[in-house]
Protein backbone atom coordinates (compact mmCIF):
# COMPACT_ATOMS: atom_id res chain seq x y z
CA UNK A 1 0.00 0.00 0.00
CA UNK A 2 1.63 3.11 -0.91
CA UNK A 3 1.92 5.82 1.38
CA UNK A 4 -0.54 8.34 -0.43
CA UNK A 5 -3.18 5.72 0.12
CA UNK A 6 -2.52 5.30 3.82
CA UNK A 7 -3.01 8.62 4.32
CA UNK A 8 -6.12 8.26 2.58
CA UNK A 9 -7.63 5.64 4.25
CA UNK A 10 -6.49 7.02 7.74
CA UNK A 11 -8.74 10.04 6.75
CA UNK A 12 -11.47 8.22 5.29
CA UNK A 13 -11.19 6.04 8.60
CA UNK A 14 -11.81 9.47 10.58
CA UNK A 15 -14.63 10.54 8.55
CA UNK A 16 -16.08 7.20 9.56
CA UNK A 17 -15.26 8.13 13.41
CA UNK A 18 -16.29 11.09 13.57
CA UNK A 19 -19.96 9.83 12.22
CA UNK A 20 -20.10 8.12 15.35
CA UNK A 21 -19.73 10.97 17.72
CA UNK A 22 -22.85 12.90 18.49
CA UNK A 23 -22.48 16.38 19.03
CA UNK A 24 -21.10 17.76 22.14
CA UNK A 25 -23.90 18.93 24.86
CA UNK A 26 -26.53 17.78 22.28
CA UNK A 27 -29.60 15.93 23.53
CA UNK A 28 -30.01 12.35 22.22
CA UNK A 29 -33.18 11.33 20.67
CA UNK A 30 -34.39 7.64 19.25
CA UNK A 31 -34.03 8.27 15.59
CA UNK A 32 -34.76 5.75 12.65
CA UNK A 33 -34.49 8.59 10.01
CA UNK A 34 -30.83 8.15 8.79
CA UNK A 35 -30.51 4.23 8.40
CA UNK A 36 -27.35 2.94 9.38
CA UNK A 37 -25.91 5.88 11.69
CA UNK A 38 -27.38 4.75 14.57
CA UNK A 39 -30.15 4.65 16.89
CA UNK A 40 -29.58 7.79 18.33
CA UNK A 41 -29.13 11.34 16.72
CA UNK A 42 -29.38 14.59 18.10
CA UNK A 43 -32.29 17.22 17.54
CA UNK A 44 -32.64 20.84 16.50
CA UNK A 45 -29.46 22.62 16.25
CA UNK A 46 -27.38 19.52 18.06
CA UNK A 47 -28.18 18.02 14.70
CA UNK A 48 -27.26 20.85 12.53
CA UNK A 49 -24.33 21.09 14.27
CA UNK A 50 -23.33 17.73 13.59
CA UNK A 51 -24.42 17.49 10.20
CA UNK A 52 -22.00 20.99 9.60
CA UNK A 53 -19.07 18.82 11.80
CA UNK A 54 -19.17 15.94 9.51
CA UNK A 55 -19.87 16.98 6.27
CA UNK A 56 -17.26 19.62 5.92
CA UNK A 57 -14.02 16.26 6.39
CA UNK A 58 -16.58 14.48 4.18
CA UNK A 59 -16.19 17.11 1.67
CA UNK A 60 -12.16 17.70 2.41
CA UNK A 61 -11.92 13.56 1.66
CA UNK A 62 -13.40 14.42 -1.69
CA UNK A 63 -11.48 17.26 -2.74
CA UNK A 64 -8.63 15.80 -1.64
CA UNK A 65 -9.76 12.39 -3.85
CA UNK A 66 -10.38 14.93 -6.73
CA UNK A 67 -6.60 16.77 -6.42
CA UNK A 68 -5.54 12.66 -6.82
CA UNK A 69 -7.79 12.34 -10.17
CA UNK A 70 -6.61 15.47 -11.37
CA UNK A 71 -3.03 14.32 -11.25
CA UNK A 72 -3.06 10.65 -11.60
CA UNK A 73 -6.15 10.09 -13.62
CA UNK A 74 -6.34 10.19 -17.65
CA UNK A 75 -9.82 9.77 -18.44
CA UNK A 76 -11.09 13.71 -19.82
CA UNK A 77 -14.52 12.46 -18.17
CA UNK A 78 -13.53 11.32 -14.92
CA UNK A 79 -11.19 14.42 -14.74
CA UNK A 80 -13.60 17.02 -15.80
CA UNK A 81 -16.16 15.51 -13.08
CA UNK A 82 -12.96 15.64 -10.23
CA UNK A 83 -12.74 19.23 -10.97
CA UNK A 84 -16.27 20.08 -10.65
CA UNK A 85 -16.02 18.01 -7.59
CA UNK A 86 -13.24 20.59 -6.43
CA UNK A 87 -15.15 23.31 -7.36
CA UNK A 88 -18.58 22.59 -6.01
CA UNK A 89 -17.61 20.78 -2.74
CA UNK A 90 -15.13 24.32 -1.68
CA UNK A 91 -17.71 26.34 -1.82
CA UNK A 92 -20.07 23.74 0.37
CA UNK A 93 -16.89 23.54 2.88
CA UNK A 94 -16.84 27.91 2.85
CA UNK A 95 -20.87 28.00 3.09
CA UNK A 96 -20.62 25.07 6.15
CA UNK A 97 -17.52 27.16 7.45
CA UNK A 98 -19.33 30.70 7.47
CA UNK A 99 -22.28 28.61 9.69
CA UNK A 100 -20.33 27.10 11.78
CA UNK A 101 -19.08 30.23 13.40
CA UNK A 102 -22.18 32.48 12.72
CA UNK A 103 -24.22 29.69 14.85
CA UNK A 104 -21.50 27.61 17.42
CA UNK A 105 -18.76 30.58 17.43
CA UNK A 106 -15.95 28.73 15.47
CA UNK A 107 -15.46 27.78 12.27
CA UNK A 108 -13.69 25.12 13.48
CA UNK A 109 -14.93 21.28 12.68
CA UNK A 110 -13.38 18.20 15.26
CA UNK A 111 -11.69 16.56 12.11
CA UNK A 112 -10.51 19.65 10.67
CA UNK A 113 -7.17 18.14 12.44
CA UNK A 114 -6.91 15.05 10.50
CA UNK A 115 -8.14 17.02 7.26
CA UNK A 116 -5.34 19.42 6.82
CA UNK A 117 -2.84 17.15 7.08
CA UNK A 118 0.12 17.50 4.55
CA UNK A 119 0.21 14.78 1.87
CA UNK A 120 3.16 14.84 0.27
CA UNK A 121 3.33 13.42 -3.19
CA UNK A 122 -0.45 14.26 -3.77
Amino acid sequence: MTRQLRILTIAALAVIAVFSIPAQAAPLQPSDDVPGMGAMLPKGAGFDRAFIDNMVPHHQLAVALARVELARGKRAEVRALARRIISAQNGEIALMKRWRSDWFGSAKTPANMSMDMDMPGM
